[in-house]
């Protein structure tokens, strides 16, 4: 039997939601009728089983689709984004009072933090080339810090001054050689050759005992600095009284009084 084409329009049957309800018919399987609502025209398809108030309306799939996503003037999302390991490219900013993360990608540089549950020293930011390996970037627009807790610039840590005070003892039998001059080391750890010490002799709060360490002292003719040792000379004669000193050294720059490098 051969094809026929009928030259015909086809019309669905339409009424209101309350009067589709309240008849509840079952529709056919195929069938579409339209359903004049409050929120608009929707339509629902039958499948032969189910009566109309059993039957999801045709849109509801995608209009719970569109519920769950943000609207674009703002809002709040109350779960986690799964990004399937991707990263979000070409946001120029990201603008939010509260952000909760521990982990940011910016350009290539990877920012680290500790957790919520981090508190005192256990709270820092890492700065790393690399998502997995220990490689430092540098880290600009840091102004002077004016705060304890404040990070430092490289033009405030190489003029800083950084003091450090040692406590040592001239004693009055450690001198060394039979005739002028005579020397004595003694250690001073930390103290590096290329420091240029202030020594400074603590007298004694009784006075004949200060003036004999001040005589002492006298004798004294220069001081030179090594990694950790301090050489004294004596020109002529060697003290017969232990002299007690003090001894400062202040270095700018960014290297700790122990020589070790300084990294911040």
């Amino acid at each position: 039997m051969g094809d026929k084409t009928y030259n015909a329009r086809i019309k669905h049957k339409r009424d209101t939601s309350a009067n589709w309800t309240s008849s509840d018919p079952v529709l056919l399987d195929g069938e579409i009728i339209i359903v004049d609502t409050d929120n608009g025209v929707r339509t629902k398809t039958g499948d032969g089983e189910k009566k109309y108030t059993q039957l999801p309306f045709d849109d509801e799939l995608i209009n719970s689709k569109i519920d769950q996503k943000l609207d674009k003037s703002g809002g709040t999302m109350t779960g986690d984004i799964d990004m399937n390991a991707h990263d979000i490219t070409g946001a120029s900013q990201i603008d939010a009072d509260t952000l909760h993360a521990t982990s940011l990608k910016l350009n290539g540089i990877y920012v680290e933090a500790t957790n919520d549950g981090a508190s005192g020293a256990e709270r820092k930011i890492t700065i790393k080339g690399t998502a997995n390996a220990d490689d430092p970037v540098r880290l600009g627009g840091v102004e002077t810090p004016t705060d304890d807790n404040d990070a430092a610039n490289k033009l405030y840590a190489d003029t800083r001054a950084v003091p450090a005070t040692y406590s040592v003892t001239l004693s009055a039998s450690g001198w060394t050689g039979s005739s002028a001059p005579y020397a004595q080391t003694v250690t001073v750890n930390g103290i590096l050759e290329a420091d240029i010490p202030y020594i400074m002799p603590v007298f004694s709060t009784t006075r004949t005992t200060a003036i004999l360490q001040q005589k002492a002292w006298n004798l004294v003719s220069k001081a030179e600095s090594s990694d950790d040792s301090v050489t004294f000379t004596c020109f002529e004669e060697k003290p017969s009284s232990d002299i007690p000193l003090k001894i400062e050294v202040v270095r700018h720059s960014c290297a700790a009084i122990d020589g070790s490098e300084v990294s911040y």
